[in-house]
């Protein structure tokens, strides 16, 4: 019998490296998912996994070992798993995190089936939170100390903003917010650098108590703080999402002013903004560490929104770049 987990993409709105020092963060998943496939095969003696390049083979290997670490009954079967994903790599939309989701899920979906009563079963797959927690485990082999963000959005989909308490618990609290009643153009270029160097070098600066550092990193918590409030306060008429993208689209250009600010600006993705910009959108960012990768624009309309899309599109051909991703993620989407 096969089962399958799923993890979504996700785009971080808000609060990129601010979270890391307690502040919120505000974040959406994308229709982008990664799927994880375990069938069983009598014929196996061990787990069959697929063929992948260096670094990733072993850290699937790396992720299926802590499985059996923690779930010691998985050995006992033969599974060939499978890895079907259209999630980016490489670019921020946390790629890494929908794969983890994606194992724990099916991983937890086989524990349930195979070794547990029906009544426990149930409970442990309603029981998200020990999920989350275990993705977020699993997901320290790629990213050494991730926040939780990536895997919550990748766990529970949606718009969720997320919060935390400052008492050293691994994971934050979040919330989930009303349907996003915005439209988004999300792309993404190649990335300067990794997630964990940009990381690094905003924490070495800011541990030397570095005042620009500090300050940029204050500002973009407080527009963290303040995009959630615009949400919770969204009303659904036509005017109020016209005034929504107005506010969401200015509190992401504030914030990549910060991004710059702090040394983590891609000129790339300076000039694709700039074009969505002129085409119609009320602002945009980069989303993630920074130094290029994931980016969006805000819309004020479905109508601008294909423009917008027709030019970024055209430009990033123009840089040859034909295959980056990019989408329109209507208010309907997620």
């Amino acid at each position: 019998m096969a089962v399958t987990g799923e993890g979504s993409g996700k785009l971080l709105l808000f609060g990129e490296h601010a979270a890391v020092y307690g502040y919120p963060a505000l974040g959406l998943a994308l229709p982008w998912k990664t799927r994880v496939t375990l069938d069983e095969n009598t014929s196996l003696s061990a787990w069959a996994l697929p063929e992948l390049n260096g670094d990733e083979s072993a850290r699937l290997h790396a992720l299926v070992s802590l499985m059996f670490d923690t779930f010691p009954l998985l050995r006992k079967d033969g599974y060939r798993l499978t890895i079907h994903s259209d999630v980016p790599r490489g670019m921020g939309f946390g790629s890494s995190a929908a794969l983890c989701v994606a194992l724990v899920k099916a991983v937890v979906t086989v524990l349930a089936n195979r070794f547990l009563p029906e009544a426990w079963a149930r409970e442990l797959l309603r029981e998200l939170g020990r999920l989350w927690a275990l993705a977020n485990k699993a997901e320290r082999l790629f990213h050494g100390k991730p926040s939780g963000i990536d895997t919550g959005l990748a766990l529970f989909g949606k718009m969720q903003g997320f919060s935390f308490s400052g008492t050293g618990d691994d994971l934050p609290q979040h919330t989930e917010m009303k349907t996003c009643p915005l439209t988004l153009i999300v792309g993404g270029v190649p990335r300067d650098g990794s997630t964990k160097a940009h990381v690094q070098a905003i924490s070495e600066r800011y541990r030397k108590k570095d005042q620009e550092t500090k300050s940029a990193i204050a500002h973009l918590g407080a527009l963290s703080a303040e995009a959630i409030q615009c949400f919770h306060q969204a009303g659904s008429g036509s005017n109020d999402q016209r005034e929504l993208a107005e506010k969401i689209g200015n509190l992401a250009d504030q914030a990549e002013t910060s991004f710059r600010q702090l040394g983590l600006g891609n000129g790339l993705v300076d000039d694709l903004l700039s074009c969505g910009r002129q085409a119609g959108a009320t602002g945009g960012k980069m989303s993630g560490a920074g130094g290029g990768g994931a980016f969006y624009l805000v819309s004020p309309d479905e109508e601008r929104a294909a423009r917008i899309f027709e030019r970024v599109r055209a430009r990033l051909d123009a840089n040859g770049l034909a295959d980056s991703p990019l989408m329109i993620i209507r208010k309907t989407d997620n």
